[in-house]
């Protein structure tokens, strides 16, 4: 009987932020309750809808804010470890948006986003271990199944929610011209769609290795006369994944929240071509993946404690 009732109606957990219902095969995924208060809540629909200037906006108050601040703590250390390996990284996506238009974390933002070329993506994850100063911290492969994507990520051991994204870029060695970039990530993503139907890989490392096929004639090269392109490993649907050499070098500084970080020298044409009139409210404000979260009381003592830190450099 009890299987019977299963396979007429059932809920499972789809993710921490909501669940999938099942009736007669019909599946519905639907937000969990406290998530879905915190939606209906969320101040800054509200800001859009009477049209605040988006850059006026007040930040994340709150755990919201702790989440934003442990993050910052994640991004600090490992401008450290940089530094000592004397490797070259950059704001990028959100945190670089966040920068350029709020001088820090966008309000409902909670990760931060980092670019570095290939050659120091791999420095890194050699010698991370040998120069952190912070025991606690790890570097992680994250593996996306529906996507065959791999990304490195940066994770605290005491909390399974904190982490920071590395976005690895290669050099092309070539240059094109605007509408060449386009037609050539039309073709970098055929290429991927079809290099996922046949890959074949036991681990998250062993996935980050199979891409090297795909970029093989890729690193030949570190001069201005070489456009970069995003990783192949970690696929997304934006029109352009290539950019003049000069659009990311050299790295310039930006201010994010009250500190100088590492930023692409022409920010502003490339925020434009990844999100477009990046200045307006997108059509989803989202809520941060963690903001929202019940943490257990050793995991919410580590986010303040992290954050204080943040503060206190």
């Amino acid at each position: 009987m009890t299987n019977l009732l299963k396979n007429i109606f059932s809920v499972s957990n789809l993710s921490e932020q909501r669940i999938l219902i099942t009736i007669l095969g019909f599946k519905i995924k639907t937000p969990k309750a406290y998530y879905a208060h915190a939606r209906r809540h969320n101040p800054y629909l509200k800001y859009k809808k009477e049209n605040v200037d988006i850059t006026k906006l007040p930040p994340a108050n709150g755990q919201a804010r702790e989440v934003q601040l442990a993050g910052l703590y994640l991004l600090d250390e490992l401008d450290y470890t940089c530094k000592q390996l004397n490797i070259q990284y950059w704001l990028d996506f959100g945190a670089l948006l966040g920068a350029v238009r709020h001088k820090g974390f966008i309000p409902w933002d909670d990760d931060i986003d980092i670019g570095i070329m290939r050659k120091d993506h791999d420095t890194l994850i050699e010698y991370f271990d040998s120069v952190k100063r912070d025991k606690d911290l790890y570097l992680h492969f994250n593996y996306n199944k529906a996507k065959r994507s791999v990304l490195l990520k940066l994770r605290h051991k005491k909390s399974s929610h904190l982490f920071l994204d590395i976005f690895p870029y290669d050099f092309l060695n070539k240059k094109l011209l605007p509408k060449e970039q386009i037609s050539f990530t039309k073709t970098c993503k055929q290429n991927r769609k079809k290099f996922i139907k046949k890959i074949k890989y036991t681990t998250e490392t062993e996935l980050y290795e199979s891409y090297k096929v795909l970029r093989s004639d890729f690193n030949k090269a570190d001069c201005q006369n070489t456009d970069v392109i995003w990783g192949y490993e970690f696929g997304h649907n934006w029109p352009k994944w290539v950019h003049s050499y000069d659009t990311i070098f050299p790295l310039q500084q930006i201010e994010f929240e009250g500190k100088m970080y590492p930023c692409i020298n022409d920010y502003e044409k490339y925020l434009k071509d990844v999100y477009g009139n990046y200045f307006a409210y997108p059509k989803k404000i989202s809520l941060g993946h963690i903001m929202y979260l019940n943490f257990p009381p050793e995991e919410k003592e580590l986010i303040q404690e992290l954050s204080e830190k943040a503060r206190a450099k």
